[in-house]
């Protein structure tokens, strides 16, 4: 009598999003997260008060949102790098510990 074969090993289960990035980008993706959201509503604050809504009347108020927009974040990301941790160190001067 033969044994049977064995059956291989499950594969474990992959993420469903995909793979992550280690930890030590943390920081790094929320700052893109964050300065993101921020321009995001900034620019859309900004192009609305200047111009109004205009996508009924189509006075081309998204295509002006999405240049401001783009214009803000090229802008945004370098400020954040500089800024960020300039407000850290004042932070910790400042806060208890």
């Amino acid at each position: 009598m033969s044994q049977p074969m064995p059956l291989p090993a499950p594969e474990p289960p992959a993420h469903p999003r995909g793979r992550k990035l280690p930890r030590k980008y943390a920081q790094v993706v929320f700052l893109f997260v964050m300065t993101l959201c921020m321009c995001l509503t900034q620019s859309l604050v900004t192009t609305y008060r200047l111009q109004g809504p205009g996508i009924v009347n189509g006075n081309g108020f998204l295509f002006r949102w999405a240049n401001t927009f783009i214009h803000a974040y090229v802008v945004l990301i370098p400020m954040v790098v500089v800024v960020v941790p300039i407000a850290r160190r004042i932070t910790r001067r400042v806060v208890e510990e």
